[in-house]
């Protein structure tokens, strides 16, 4: 008899956000790429394959969208993993208060400043920054830094607007009040219900 894995009991469902990934990216200027509309996009998601409740992995740019759905349907969510996707407003620090400027009060100067954060040396550096860099293969990175040299790229996250995702997941734990198992890996928290 062969021992349980994963797949015998989970399924995936990774979709690509409209504009990231391989999927289809309409202008900015015609469809809004803020965290409330590509939430709403990915609820309809869930919605129409009928998923039912469900763990949820949000990394990183996915976590404000993921932890919006658990906000708005705690009844979905069976556990969340969040991997580079902070959790509490604490953690954001002051870089984040300097990028909630810029959304609350956007100004073309502001939005050219931000521009940097798509430089192949700046992506570089937030896989290698605190690590050995034989210890990271660079396919992750290069594969960053192509999709954002493609055109209108920088355009689609500098258009990311809305409060923080770190207090929708506030609400969502004090509505749902789960009981909570945690673990703290390298790089990853994992809550589970």
């Amino acid at each position: 008899m062969r021992p349980a894995t994963l797949a015998d009991h989970f399924h995936v469902i990774a979709p690509d956000y409209p504009g990231f990934g391989q999927s289809s990216a309409p202008d900015h200027t015609q469809f809004a790429y803020t965290f409330d509309h590509l939430s709403a996009i990915m609820t309809a998601l869930w919605q129409t394959l009928d998923l039912g409740p469900a763990y949820i992995y949000v990394f990183d740019y996915g976590a404000p969208i993921g932890f919006r759905i658990a906000a708005a349907h705690p009844d979905w969510i069976r556990g969340i993993v969040s991997q580079n996707g902070n959790v509490y407003q604490a953690g954001l620090g002051p870089k984040w208060a300097e990028r909630q400027d810029f959304w609350d009060h956007p100004t073309p100067a502001k939005r050219d400043s931000y521009r940097t954060a798509f430089a192949p040396a700046t992506i570089r550096g937030q896989y290698l920054t605190g690590t050995a860099p034989h210890m990271v293969s660079p396919d992750g990175y290069t594969l960053d830094i192509a999709y954002t040299q493609t055109p209108g790229y920088a355009e689609r996250p500098l258009a990311s607007t809305g409060p923080s995702h770190s207090v929708t997941v506030q609400v969502w734990r004090t509505v749902r009040r789960p009981a909570r198992t945690s673990y703290q890996l390298k790089n990853a928290s994992v809550a589970a219900t």
